[in-house]
């Protein structure tokens, strides 16, 4: 057990932190590696073990010895993960120890407060914030499904066990010549535990003022069964609580900086907010069809609103604000304290489970390796609450003066709005790899298939049904249901549908600081929104070394692969943009218009929908498919025993990726490099 004090406003305090490890894992860098489109090839059969063995790293498809790499590749091994001091949160893992990970772009439980880097509490990385392919084993997987519904498009790292990672493999340059054009940014991938023997167990608790917490368990355990037949089993369990700003002062107070303050009126040149002494205008003025203030200048005269400056910024001081506007701390107005409501981190349940099988079937000749991992992300976020302009009209049964009154803000401090994200992810590998001895020693294969999946539930609570909250506004009914001038019910749509029953609840007070609960909870939805992303890959290539030079021999990988890219996704019916839920991204088919029945919800069709083959209400998932080949080539010019001065070792290296985009045409990335070492 270890403890360390530090100051628990910046930094957790390590309560415990336990390590259990029956034996080690094969070295990092001895251990050979996945291939760009797989698993590395197995090392020559006559190799010295005294020599560097031959692997694939991460910007080719030849296997090389790490020293030998025209590319800039930075590996973050078993040794620098531990060090790190991170083992339960990959994103942040990598954004340690690769600057180039720096920047806004770079989201992940600290994506709490905004709505522009919509992760759905998913971890996106990106180099230097370009876009970054992202590879598990050295195979692509599926996005996360928010991308369903305009959210980013980014493989989510949270899926990813953090105890089940050996190494990280980053490529901070371009490569889109061996992996696409989707690798412009570079590449980052993540080579999972496998042949591991032995078990180990680690679990982490940590704490920090204000009540937040954090904790994590973490284990591996692989076992030989048999001669050339491995099982490895790798998971994790993280679970962190939500921070809000109002539990660190460098986040609070934060002031509203705009007149849109639940419960203020803006009305030509006065804003006003309701006395700190009153809970609703009606205490101490008659309403609706009694009322008798001429106007809304008329309530500031009598003291039932207080005028205040049009904004007051939020680094003003809070005594300052409060003496200005006239209030006690009430949260309405310019002393309207949105700390309390907005959180910094994400509360996050995350698990996950990875497993690996390798097989020899026929000796080196025919392997057969595999792997499986799933995950289920549970996260919470919280904003401030929504807010819309609502008007009553002259008679309403809350309006307190004898005319209509405009200009109200109207929202509930009281029910934040809230999003409730749970992803699933799975993905599944599958190949054979082997030697081609009859060709020659250096020959090797590999094919392999994938299946990646992940789904996306989502609930954003606390959006308004704006047909009800018309209505809520109106009155005009009594208790039973009968129409009666000024009377303080009103008829809303029951299930937040417009063909639903009509239901008689009380009239909505939107000045009020507590408004009815009944009425609320007809006004107040919570908006369903599902998609899923799909990926079906499959790759093969074969590597060796045709001929032998002067300087050494000459190494080529060729290639080829297609894969299924496949997107699904829609809000409930009523975020719906269309009325039509068959309406067609094509533009065919009927077009009808949706008033957007949500405010501050999310507003979108289903994703995709064929009009010419889909049954009414149904979807078919839209997709592409990408179609591949690939070469590289390394020729050593000069090496070895053939070497000439300034030129100990001289190679040049090309490669070339053509691609076949179902729905974007032809794709065809050349690359020409070498290797150069003068002495």
């Amino acid at each position: 057990m270890t403890m360390a004090k530090m100051p628990a406003s910046r930094t957790l305090l390590l309560l415990t932190t336990a390590t259990l490890a029956m034996t080690t894992a094969t070295g990092v860098l001895a251990q050979a590696g996945p291939a760009p489109i797989g698993a590395a090839p197995l090392a020559p059969a006559n190799s010295d073990p005294d020599e560097g063995q031959e692997i694939v790293i991460t910007g080719s498809a030849l296997p090389t010895t790490p020293d030998q790499v025209a590319v800039p590749v930075s590996v973050i091994g078993a040794d620098a993960i531990a060090k790190g001091g991170i083992n339960n949160n990959v994103l942040e893992l990598v954004r340690k120890q690769i600057p180039s990970f720096a920047g806004r772009s770079n989201t992940g439980n600290s994506n709490a407060n905004n709505t522009n880097q919509n992760t759905a509490g998913g971890s996106q990385a990106q180099l230097r914030n370009l876009d970054t392919l992202v590879l598990i084993n050295g195979r692509r997987v599926a996005v996360h499904a928010i991308a369903g519904f305009g959210g980013k498009v980014f493989v989510d790292l949270a899926q990813i066990p953090a105890g089940a990672i050996e190494r990280i493999e980053v490529l901070t340059d371009g490569a889109s010549a061996i992996y696409g054009s989707d690798a412009v940014g570079g590449v980052i991938n993540f080579i999972l535990k496998s042949d591991y023997e032995g078990a180990s167990l680690d679990g982490r608790y940590g704490f920090a003022e204000g009540g937040y917490r954090e904790n994590s368990i973490g284990f591996t355990f692989g076992h030989n069964l048999a001669k050339g037949l491995n099982v490895t089993v790798s998971g994790n369990i993280t679970n962190s609580d939500p921070l809000y700003q109002n539990q660190r002062s460098f986040t609070s107070p934060f002031f509203s900086t705009s007149t849109a303050v639940p419960g203020s009126v803006v009305t030509g040149s006065l804003f006003g907010v309701l006395n700190p002494k009153l809970t609703s205008p009606s205490q101490v003025n008659p309403t609706g069809i009694a009322a008798t203030a001429p106007n809304f200048a008329a309530l500031v005269f009598n003291g039932t609103y207080v005028n205040a400056p049009t904004t007051v910024s939020s680094q003003t001081n809070p005594a300052t604000a409060q003496s200005n506007i006239g209030l006690a701390g009430t949260g309405i107005g310019g002393t309207y304290d949105l700390s309390r409501l907005q959180t910094i981190l994400l509360q996050q349940k995350q698990k996950a489970l990875h497993a690996s099988l390798t097989a020899n079937l026929i000796g080196d000749a025919l392997v057969f390796f595999g792997d499986a991992q799933v995950s289920d992300n549970k996260s919470f976020t919280q904003f401030r609450p929504t807010t819309t302009g609502v008007t009553l009209t002259q008679g309403s049964p809350f309006n307190p003066i004898a005319g209509t009154l405009g200009g109200i803000t109207f929202g509930v401090p009281s029910q934040p709005k809230q999003y409730y994200n749970r992803d699933e992810s799975l993905r599944v590998t599958a190949g054979l790899k082997g030697r081609l001895e009859f060709i020659g020693p250096s020959w090797s294969y590999e094919g392999a298939y994938v299946h990646s999946v992940n789904v996306l539930d989502q609930r954003q609570t606390n959006v308004f049904f704006s047909p009800n909250l018309t209505r809520a506004l109106a009155g005009g009914f009594n208790a039973a249901g009968v129409p009666t001038p000024g009377g303080a019910f009103s008829q809303v749509f029951s299930s937040f549908s417009p063909t639903s029953p009509l239901a008689i609840v009380p009239a909505l007070d939107p000045l009020s600081r507590t408004p009815n609960p009944t009425t609320l909870s007809s006004i107040l939805a919570t908006e369903y929104l599902h998609a899923t992303s799909y990926l079906d890959s499959f790759d093969a290539k074969v590597t060796g070394a045709p001929f032998k030079l002067p300087g050494g021999k000459v190494s080529l990988a060729v290639g080829g692969g297609t894969r299924k890219e496949s997107l699904v996704g829609a809000t409930d019916a009523n975020g719906f943009v269309h009325g039509n839920p068959n309406y067609c991204n094509d533009g065919s088919g009927p077009l009808v218009n949706n008033p957007s029945p949500y405010i501050g919800g999310q507003q979108a069709d289903p994703f995709p929908v064929t009009c010419s083959t889909a049954a009414a209400g149904s979807r078919t998932p839209g997709g592409r498919t990408i179609a591949s080949v690939f070469g590289e080539a390394r020729v050593p010019l000069t090496g070895g025993d053939f070497s000439i001065p300034g030129f100990r070792e001289f190679d040049f290296i090309g490669a070339f990726r053509y691609e076949h985009y179902s729905d974007a045409g032809n794709s065809t990335v050349p690359k020409l490099g070498f290797f150069w070492q003068p002495f």
